[in-house]
């Protein structure tokens, strides 16, 4: 089949832009998976919501020639329906369940605060625990409409310039609480020279690097450090959050970044997540025109860098929801 075949007969159309993705109305940079030669992109067809994940794999032949490639295509449409509609319906139960555990959390403000008369001892430790596990349904609550409104497109940016180094050290003096209590050492170390302002949605940002940090106290055992530095690498300003916790186990890696991962270490220690914290920081990142990664040894701690662009060009105009975790499964 060639493209001009396909236009004298309309019904090899959409056969030839999967043949020759140039001639389809969108197909992505083709990427290389791991572990092999092959490629794997997408291609939007013409055929009404008809998308495909191509894997491109080449064909050799005697003494190492390539003799040709074998294309699998799958199609994904079907996945981004079941995404769409798993995640309106997590949004709507999500904000079902909102509304009633902000309520109950403000009565138990009040009850703990006396002002529906003097308590007992045992009365106000009940209440506590109670107040604490309010506090984590809501914060898993949150983490849910994140995921889906991330999912969905509609997180809502609204970026301006910001002032990173000033904005660090607010995020890192928040924890300074929680660091405290459990006798875990945070500090945040300075770049050397002012840099200049970022295009950011401080609210957005503040909540990946809340998350880093959080999950780096939380992991972090008595007597342990949590470092975040800022510096600058030509056009990039360069964040790490450090720490000497429990790490990453290797066979983890791959699915770090990945909806509800918990690492199996992690799940062993009975710590409470929801394992949608990094799904959502890599997505916010990545809406900045940045990029995440770390490195982790299981047992002594682990480092996540992050990069955002001073030029506001690498800032994407909008929000895209991509099939980024289906190809990494692939």
């Amino acid at each position: 089949i060639t493209p001009e075949l396909a236009r004298a007969r309309p019904e090899l159309k959409t056969l030839a832009e999967v043949m020759y993705s140039k001639l389809a109305p969108f197909s992505s940079a083709a990427r290389k998976l791991p572990g092999g030669r092959a490629e794997v992109m997408e291609i939007h067809t013409s055929l009404p919501g008809l998308r495909l994940a191509v894997t491109l794999t080449p064909v050799f032949g005697e003494g190492g020639k390539i003799r040709g490639f074998l294309k699998i295509l799958h199609d994904v449409s079907r996945e981004e329906l079941m995404g769409r509609i798993k995640s309106e319906f997590v949004s709507i139960a999500a904000h079902q369940l909102r509304g009633p555990l902000s309520a109950l959390k403000w009565t138990l403000r009040l009850l703990l605060d006396g002002d529906a008369g003097e308590l007992t001892p045992e009365q106000i430790s009940f209440l506590q625990k109670g107040y604490i596990t309010n506090e984590r349904m809501i914060k898993l609550v949150n983490d849910l409409l994140s995921a889906a409104r991330i999912e969905e497109g509609r997180f809502g940016y609204e970026f301006k310039e910001t002032d990173l180094a000033a904005f660090c050290e607010g995020v890192v003096l928040g924890f300074g609480q929680q660091a405290a209590e459990r006798k875990v050492g945070l500090s945040f170390e300075k770049p050397s020279e002012k840099l200049p302002p970022v295009y950011a949605d401080s609210e957005k940002l503040s909540l990946a690097l809340s998350n880093l940090i959080d999950n780096a106290v939380k992991y972090t055992p008595e007597g342990g450090r949590v470092r975040l530095a800022l510096r600058r690498e030509n056009d990039l300003a360069v964040l790490s959050v450090s720490d000497s916790g429990v790490g990453i186990p290797k066979a983890d890696w791959h699915r770090v970044f990945s909806k509800f991962f918990r690492a199996s270490n992690v799940i062993r220690m009975e710590t409470e997540g929801t394992g949608l914290g990094l799904f959502i920081v890599k997505n916010i990142i990545k809406r900045h025109g940045g990029e995440i990664s770390f490195v982790s040894e299981e047992g002594q701690g682990a480092t996540f860098t992050f990069t955002l662009p001073f030029n506001q060009e690498p800032v994407l105009k909008k929000e895209k929801v991509g099939l980024e975790e289906f190809f990494e499964s692939v």
